[in-house]
C-alpha cells in the first residue's frame, strides 16, 4: 500500500496543512529528478506528535550520489528547507553485518523535521525491511507509551527515550560517518 492510501497519513495531512505542504515540496523534487519517495514511521501510525515527531522518508534512485547532490542543490535553492546534517548510513543486522548504504539528510521543511535517506533502487528492493522497517503490535504499543511520556508528559529524559528506541527497534540503521554540510 502506498503511503498516500494510509488512513493516518491522510488524517495528519488534512489536519496539518504544513505537513502536507512539506511532503508536497519533496514530492516535487522526486518528480523533477526521477526518483521515488516512500514515507514510513510515525506519520503512518497513530503515534505521530505534530511539531515534535519527524517525518521519516526514503528516496529511491538509480544513482545515490547524483541524487544526493541534486537534493542538496534543491535544499539550498528552497527557502523553506534547511539542511541540519548529512550522514552516510548503513543498514543491516549490526555494524558488522551491513547490507546496503545510503545518504541521510536531516532537514527541516516548513519547520517540520524530516529524515530523508537516499538509497539505491536495487538495494531498496533487496533490503527494504532494513531501510523501511515494520514492527509488531507489542513493540508499537510499548513505543507509543514511551513516546507519550517523552513528548506529552515529559517524564522521560532524551537519553532514555533514545535508548528505548534503540532496544525496541533493534538499531537497523547505523551511522557510518558524518559528512560536512
Amino acid at each position: 500500500m502506498s503511503y498516500k492510501e494510509n488512513k493516518n497519513y491522510k488524517k495528519y495531512c488534512k489536519k496539518y496543512k504544513d505537513v502536507n505542504n512539506s511532503i508536497a515540496t519533496l514530492e516535487n523534487f522526486c518528480k523533477q529528478h526521477n526518483c521515488t519517495m516512500e514515507i514510513f514511521g510515525s506519520l503512518l501510525r497513530k503515534d505521530y506528535y505534530y511539531g515534535k515527531s519527524d517525518i521519516d522518508m526514503v528516496l529511491i534512485t538509480n544513482n545515490v550520489d547524483k541524487t544526493s547532490s541534486e537534493f542538496e542543490y534543491f535544499i539550498n535553492r528552497n527557502p523553506c528547507i534547511n539542511l541540519k546534517a548529512k550522514k552516510i548510513v548503513s543498514y543491516g543486522i549490526n555494524k558488522d553485518t551491513i547490507y546496503c548504504t545510503g545518504i541521510l539528510h536531516k532537514i527541516s521543511v516548513n519547520n517540520n523535521g524530516a529524515d530523508v535517506c537516499i538509497v539505491g533502487k536495487k538495494d531498496y528492493i533487496r533490503y527494504h525491511e532494513f531501510i523501511k522497517p515494520t514492527f509488531g503490535a507489542l513493540t508499537f504499543i510499548i513505543m507509543a507509551i514511551i513516546k507519550f511520556f517523552f513528548y506529552q508528559v515529559p517524564l522521560i529524559p532524551l537519553k532514555y527515550y533514545l535508548k528505548a528506541k534503540e532496544i525496541l527497534y533493534k538499531k537497523r540503521l547505523h551511522i557510518v560517518k558524518k559528512v560536512n554540510k
